[in-house]
């Protein structure tokens, strides 16, 4: 009796401190992950709220109610949380799109469709960053970021609008001539809608965004017999 006693001593800490080690490396990971996307969320009020060059790291460590010594434990510096909360947003974008293009019928009506509802859906949730969106390319100069050639948000959405287009071109919904241009005129139609509420100040994009935008574009582009 007093071997298996002191056997079980020796034996039980080590299996229970190994399982303790197992464990709390995804908790850790978990929380590292958790914080960072609320100084994320908090930098996107600011910026937004506050402008490029006026949001300061001070600023956003009060909004995520930490020190701001904490944000230098996940950013480098100011322009590092920059650069990062415009990679996430894009990052969150695409992948919404590429999810509702791959669940939506491959014809060319239901991919327009699924195109524009996950587009102007994210545009709703991140209304208060839209401008800066929009504005990427501008936005880059003015931090000193410039995301790399085809890294670009509307580079992004250009390629896949590009397979959507093909596929109006190619059942013949969409003339043929100039193709190559209809899905810069697509994009185009999106954006000034997105410009138009951004600027009005509307609650986010209008219920008939959508209709207005494939109107429009259908209506410039669709197929006439007789050209």
């Amino acid at each position: 009796m007093m071997k298996l006693e002191s056997r079980f001593i020796i034996m039980n800490p080590n299996s229970f401190m190994g399982s303790k080690r197992t464990t709390s490396a995804p908790q850790r990971a978990r929380h590292k992950a958790e914080a960072r996307a609320s100084i994320l969320d908090a930098a996107e009020i600011v910026f937004s709220r506050e402008g490029l060059a006026q949001g300061r790291m001070d600023r956003v460590a009060s909004e995520a109610g930490v020190a701001v010594g904490t944000l230098y434990n996940y950013f480098e510096d100011r322009s590092g949380l920059l650069t990062s909360l415009l990679a996430s947003r894009r990052r969150e974008l695409l992948e919404r799109l590429d999810a509702a293009l791959a669940a939506a019928d491959p014809s060319f009506d239901a991919q327009l469709d699924a195109f524009l509802d996950a587009v102007l859906a994210h545009a709703r949730e991140h209304r208060s960053l839209l401008g800066l969106v929009l504005q990427e390319e501008v936005a880059a100069v003015m931090a000193r970021l410039s995301p790399p050639p085809g890294e670009r948000t509307w580079d992004q959405l250009l390629r896949r609008a590009r397979r959507v287009v093909s596929l109006g071109v190619s059942g013949g919904v969409l003339r043929r001539r100039d193709a190559d241009l209809w899905p810069d005129f697509f994009l185009a139609t999106v954006r000034a809608v997105l410009r138009r509420d951004l600027t009005d100040r509307h609650d986010g994009p209008s219920g008939d965004a959508a209709t207005t935008i494939r109107h429009f574009f259908l209506k410039g582009a669709g197929d006439r017999a007789n050209d």
